[in-house]
């Protein structure tokens, strides 16, 4: 499971994440400890391998989690071994809320780099508006804002995805809505499929479907909640995913196998592409 795929749900807007921060924490070059009785719940750390690589040269990322007093995220910091990219996501809360009212986003887009504020309002823990102010910092400019609106409708999903790329933001220079029908098991997001259209798109693909364990998944405590998208942050561990663009284009099919703490938590998991048969591993470390 690769990890940056886990801020799908809270970038959005984004097509490429990672981030124009170069320099390399000293923490993303400490190797995953093992995890004993000891640890905890919260997720410290995970990391990605390449199974056909020898050790030493095997890992493709390390991400790496902070929490403050009241164990809520406040950072989560990514590190690309292939690209020497580093990606950094930052919430912002208010009192003793639990929610973030607001995350900052580095990122960069070919040459260009990018900081998105995002402000953030919910219903019943799951976003349903997210305003995001980009800003372009290679050239010292305002880029644009996108508003979205997610209105639940029955078992699916309406959205309204409106965006500004000039000052002032009076008239939006694109104006759509869309529908996401959904299928839920447990909890779980099984089923969706992307009927917008208008040209924008807003999702990479039209269909997909997913099955999960009865596991906790330890991403789900660290990650905003949307009602679309969300496959790889439900509330259990995925076990297969498959997906494919109308009419059966561009076919993708994981399967996941993990390997569980006592408790559930899982150590590690297998990603394996059954088309090209390509696999990779992920890590695991929780808190003391």
């Amino acid at each position: 499971m690769t990890f940056n795929r886990l801020f799908k749900p809270l970038c959005i807007t984004l097509i490429i994440f990672s981030s124009c921060q170069r320099e390399v924490d000293p923490d993303f070059l400490r190797p995953a400890n093992p995890n004993d009785t000891s640890d905890s719940i919260y997720l410290k750390q995970y990391t990605e391998l390449d199974t056909t690589l020898a050790a030493g040269s095997d890992t493709l990322l390390r991400a790496i989690v902070s929490y403050d007093a009241q164990k809520r995220v406040v950072k989560v910091s990514e590190y690309d071994f292939v690209f020497d990219e580093l990606a950094e996501i930052n919430y912002f809360y208010t009192g003793s809320d639990t929610l973030p009212y607001k995350s900052i986003i580095y990122y960069e887009e070919i040459v260009t780099d990018y900081r998105d504020t995002i402000f953030l309002s919910y219903s019943n823990g799951i976003v349903s508006k997210d305003s995001t102010i980009s800003y372009d910092i290679t050239n010292n400019i305002y880029f644009g804002t996108t508003v979205k609106l997610f209105t639940p409708s029955g078992t699916n999903t309406l959205v309204r995805d409106r965006g500004y790329f000039s000052l002032p933001t009076t008239t939006p220079d694109y104006d759509m809505s869309g529908a996401l029908l959904q299928t839920r098991l447990n909890g779980n997001l099984i089923i969706e499929d992307d009927t917008s259209f208008s040209g924008i798109r807003h999702s990479f693909r039209d269909h997909t479907e997913a099955s999960y364990d009865n596991k906790i998944n330890p991403f789900y405590r660290i990650t905003v909640h949307y009602p679309i998208n969300g496959f790889d942050v439900q509330k259990n561990n995925l076990l297969e995913e498959r997906s494919w663009d109308l009419p059966r284009m561009h076919e993708r099919h994981l399967r996941y196998s993990y390997i569980y703490r006592s408790d559930g938590y899982p150590l590690s998991v297998t990603e394996t592409e059954m088309i090209s048969s390509r696999s990779s591993k992920g890590i695991f470390t929780y808190t003391d």
